[in-house]
């Protein structure tokens, strides 16, 4: 029987405390990832980072006019 690999993305972060109010180490919190696309993102992840590269890119575009210009 082939099983099949599990992702998980980690969404946050909590800090337990013991009873007299000290703080535990911190542990992550994941969910469990359904419909990866092929670069291992979900869609979501996907359409941020598009999202985000496409402003960088305009941004530096921009910077490079004025470079020229000036």
């Amino acid at each position: 029987m082939l099983q099949e690999k599990k992702a998980f993305i980690q969404v946050g972060v909590t800090v337990p405390r013991m009873p007299d109010g000290k703080y535990l180490p911190s542990v992550p919190l994941y969910i469990e990832a359904d419909n990866l696309c092929r670069s291992g993102f979900t869609a979501a992840h996907e359409n941020a980072l598009t999202d985000i590269a496409g402003f960088f890119v305009e941004k530096y575009g921009e910077r490079l006019k004025v470079r020229k210009s000036g």
